[in-house]
């Protein structure tokens, strides 16, 4: 793999990666955060990843957890699938990063409560990355 092109896909994980961590941080702030238009939240919901691949057999996957927390799992087997309970406070959010440092197509899903509310498709000749997130609103 050309040593640049390696490089520059490492940095654009760890931008995510650093994303992930301050969009953590800032959801378990107190009462500083938005506050919900409706008293429905905060609630428990049942959040569902999903990451599937015609052609391809593992990815690393990075994912918000049960607790609010980022879970990493590396070679994950495709299909992937985790599925919790979380509770959740209005703008918190579900979120899932991939990537494969083999070429090929990687879809992406997250459901809440069994109906799918974000989906993306990515590609790459030699590296594919990708990042989804569900904002409850």
């Amino acid at each position: 793999m050309n040593l640049i092109v390696f490089k520059k896909q490492t940095l654009k994980i760890a931008a995510f990666i650093s994303c992930m961590a301050i969009v953590v941080s800032c959801s378990k702030s107190k009462d500083d955060g938005p506050q919900s238009p409706d008293s429905s939240y905060p609630k428990e919901v049942t959040i569902e990843y999903k990451i599937t691949s015609p052609d391809l057999t593992k990815a690393n996957v990075i994912f918000s957890n049960e607790t609010g927390g980022n879970s990493n799992v590396s070679d994950a087997a495709l299909p992937f699938t985790k599925t919790f309970k979380r509770n959740v406070k209005y703008a918190e959010a579900a979120s899932i990063g991939v990537t494969s440092y083999t070429g090929g197509n990687i879809k992406a899903e997250i459901f809440v409560d069994g109906k799918s509310v974000k989906t993306e498709s990515y590609s790459g000749n030699q590296v594919v990355t990708g990042s989804l997130v569900y904002p409850f609103m």
